[in-house]
């Protein structure tokens, strides 16, 4: 796949990735989702390796790379998804998600399985001065000085709070691309 077929691809789609930053990958494994690509943020731009696996080799080729100056804004945010735990009852797992907008208009939307991403994502886009919309408040908890254990360690009840308090609703409901603010 090149980069207009993944441009196409990844189109009205939101793409399940492990994200590689600060030289660690989350998740380690994927727990439940398969990634269909691995995100890699380095000081000079963020390369988009598809997932392509034959048999029990998985290669990762190059498709794309997103420069920074590129970015016109990137959303982090979370959604909930359900789960179930065991067999007989569901829950809601709060899962990040990212979405890059470009300034030639293309738009990537990420979900990652570990919210532990997210101060790595955080440090790295404010380092490369690229703007953030928060609709949840994320990154105003992180500046406010947290260690990523002590800003973790709450996350999750915090978010529960912002959005019980902005009457948003996390859960998804549809595998299309919300953009709404």
């Amino acid at each position: 796949m090149n980069l207009i077929e993944f441009n196409e691809f990844a189109k009205d789609r939101i793409l399940q990735a492990v994200i590689t930053v600060e030289g660690k990958k989350f998740p380690l494994s994927p727990i439940k989702y398969p990634p269909l690509c691995y995100l890699y943020l380095d000081d000079l731009s963020i390369k988009i390796k598809e997932n392509s696996s034959f048999l029990l080799i998985t290669k990762k080729k190059l498709v794309g790379e997103i420069k920074y100056k590129d970015i016109q804004s990137v959303k982090v945010s979370a959604v909930h998804k359900l789960s179930n735990f065991v067999s007989f009852a569901v829950g809601k797992v709060l899962f990040p998600e990212f979405v890059f907008i470009l300034k030639d208009g293309n738009v990537f939307h990420f979900d990652c399985e570990s919210i532990n991403v997210i101060p790595g994502v955080i440090r790295q886009l404010t380092k490369k001065k690229v703007k953030i919309y928060d609709p949840l408040e994320i990154v105003d908890k992180f500046n406010k000085g947290f260690t990523d254990e002590e800003f973790l360690q709450d996350l999750g009840i915090y978010i529960e709070e912002v959005i019980k308090k902005k009457g948003i609703d996390l859960l998804r409901k549809s595998s299309k691309p919300n953009m709404q603010k």
